[in-house]
C-alpha cells in the first residue's frame, strides 16, 4: 500500500535521511516482535497466566508479530528505497497480509472488549459460559471474517488495478465499493464497538463505588455496637462481594455470596469486654477493616478491567482514527491528502502492534511481574 501514486516519479537512489529513517522504522520493527514475544513467552512459562482469557492475548500478540515480520517490514524498505522491489506477486501477498493483519489485531481488540463487557454485566454467566471452547470459535471466526472480508477485493483488485511491477498500491479511490465495506466493518463499526463496551464497563465500575460509598456511610458506628439489643437469632451485617475471602468467627453468608458481620446484644457485647479484653478502640478498629473489606474484591477487579479498557480505547484512538479520516478522504477526493499525511496516518496504524503490550498487557500486574521475572533470568 505505497502512498505515493503510480504518476509519482520512482526515486533511484537512496538519500542519507532515507537510511536514517530506515534504521528507526525497523528499530519500531523489532520493538514490536519483541515486545509480543515477551508477552507469548510469558504465557507460556507462567501457569497462573495461561487462563481462557488469555487465549485472546496470545492470539493478539501473534498477530502483531505477523503485521511486523510482514506488512512493516516491506513497507519500511518500499519506503527506504522509493519504489518496489519484489514483483507483482509479492507485491499482492504484502496486501493482503498489511490489510488483513492489522483487521485480526483490530478485531482481536474487539473480542477482548466484548469479553470485559460480558465479564461487568453479566459475571455470573460468563463464569458459567465462557470457557476455552468459546474462546478458540471466537478467535477462529475473527480470522475467517476477515479472509472473507480481504481476500475478494484483494485479488480483484490486483486483476483490476494492476500498474507496474514497482508500484505496489492499493487506492481506495479505485476501490469505493469495497471502502464503505472495509470503513463501516473495519473501521468505524470495530471503533463503535470497542468504545460502547468500554463506557458500559465505565458505568459497571462508577455504580459500583456509588453502592461501596453508600454501604460505607450507613455503617454501624463502633461506639454504639454494644448499645444496641437484638434477639442473638438476628444478625446486622456489613456487606461485601467477593470471590475468595477467609471465613470469620460468627460471620453469616447468605446465596448472594456477601460476607455478614453480626453485631453483639448488650450482654455478649460486655461479656466480650470484660473477659476477652476486646475493649471499644479493638472493635472499632476491627469495623474500619472491615468497610475496607466491603468495597470488596469484585469492584476492585472490575476496575481493573477498566483500566484495561482505557489502555486499550486511547491506544486506539491515538493510533487509528487518524488513518480511519484520511482513509475515508482519500477514497472521495484523494488530492485532499498529500502524501506525507497519509503516510503519518498509515504508520501510526502499525504503531499500535507496537505498543499493544504496553498498552495492554503492562496495565496487568500478572504480566509485569512475569515480563521482569523472564528478563531477569535472561540477564543472568
Amino acid at each position: 500500500m505505497n502512498i505515493s501514486n503510480s504518476s509519482n516519479l520512482i526515486e533511484t537512489s537512496i538519500h542519507w535521511s532515507k537510511i536514517l529513517l530506515g534504521v528507526f522504522l525497523y528499530l519500531i520493527v523489532l520493538v514490536t516482535i519483541l515486545g509480543n514475544i515477551l508477552v507469548l513467552m510469558a504465557v507460556k512459562n507462567h501457569k497462573r497466566l495461561q487462563t481462557v482469557f488469555n487465549i485472546y492475548v496470545v492470539n493478539l500478540a501473534l498477530t502483531d508479530v505477523l503485521v511486523a515480520v510482514t506488512a512493516v517490514s516491506f513497507y519500511t524498505l518500499d519506503n527506504i528505497l522509493g519504489y518496489w522491489p519484489f514483483g507483482r506477486i509479492m507485491c499482492g501477498l504484502w496486501i493482503f497480509f498489511d490489510y488483513g493483519m492489522t483487521f485480526v489485531s483490530v478485531f482481536t481488540l474487539c473480542i477482548i472488549s466484548i469479553d470485559r463487557f460480558w465479564a461487568v454485566s453479566w459475571p455470573v454467566h460468563y463464569k458459567s459460559h465462557h470457557n476455552k471452547k468459546k474462546a478458540l470459535g471466537m478467535i477462529t471466526g475473527v480470522w475467517l471474517f476477515t479472509l472473507l472480508l480481504w481476500l475478494p477485493p484483494c485479488v480483484l483488485d490486483r486483476i483490476q488495478n494492476y500498474v507496474d511491477d514497482r508500484v505496489c498500491i492499493w487506492d481506495p479511490s479505485l476501490n469505493k465499493e469495497m471502502v464503505i465495506v472495509i470503513g463501516v466493518l473495519g473501521h468505524h463499526g470495530s471503533f463503535l464497538v470497542l468504545f460502547g463496551c468500554y463506557l458500559r464497563v465505565l458505568f459497571v465500575v462508577r455504580r459500583q463505588r456509588r453502592i461501596a460509598t453508600i454501604g460505607n456511610s450507613t455503617s454501624v458506628p463502633a461506639s454504639t455496637v454494644s448499645q444496641r439489643q437484638q434477639p442473638r437469632s438476628q444478625v446486622t451485617c456489613v456487606v461485601s462481594e467477593t470471590d475468595n475471602i477467609p471465613s470469620v468467627s460468627g460471620a453469616c453468608e447468605n446465596d448472594n455470596n456477601y460476607l455478614q458481620i453480626p453485631i453483639l446484644d448488650k450482654d455478649e457485647s460486655t461479656l466480650n469486654t470484660s473477659h476477652s479484653g476486646h475493649s471499644d478502640k479493638e472493635r472499632k478498629e476491627r469495623l474500619n477493616q472491615s468497610k475496607q473489606t466491603s468495597k470488596g474484591p469484585k469492584t476492585n477487579k472490575d476496575a481493573k478491567v477498566f483500566i484495561t479498557l482505557t489502555y486499550i480505547i486511547v491506544g486506539y484512538i491515538v493510533c487509528w482514527v487518524p488513518f480511519h479520516i484520511v482513509y475515508d478522504v482519500t477514497a472521495v477526493h484523494p488530492d485532499l491528502v498529500s502524501d506525507i499525511t497519509y503516510t503519518i496516518a498509515f504508520w501510526l496504524t502499525y504503531l499500535n502492534s507496537t505498543l499493544n503490550p504496553f498498552l495492554y498487557n503492562f496495565s496487568s500486574s500478572e504480566f509485569r511481574s512475569a515480563f521482569k521475572d523472564i528478563l531477569k533470568r535472561n540477564h543472568r
